[in-house]
């Protein structure tokens, strides 16, 4: 059988590539503390850490069903967070 040769990729160090850019789903967060039945992991305080990292996107769905983000969260989040 006979296999072709590997084809030689550039070194890491010749790759330029832009810096990453965090986005944050906070959705998820919500998810967690509602299947839990309580008050945490708070979405709000999760952007609020994001904010700080230096997110770049910043994601909130609020669905017809209300099962993730909530009313009281979409509210808390236009009021603590003042980027865009």
């Amino acid at each position: 059988m006979r296999t072709r040769p590997l084809q030689c990729l550039p070194r890491a160090d010749h790759v330029t590539r832009p810096p990453l850019r965090l986005g944050v789903n906070v959705d998820h967060v919500a998810t967690f503390r509602n299947a839990r039945a309580g008050r945490n992991p708070d979405p709000v305080r999760a952007a609020l850490v994001a904010d700080r990292g230096g997110r770049r996107r910043l994601t909130a769905h609020l669905r017809e069903d209300r099962r993730h983000i909530r009313d009281e969260d979409m509210a808390r989040l236009k009021a603590e967070i003042q980027s865009r």
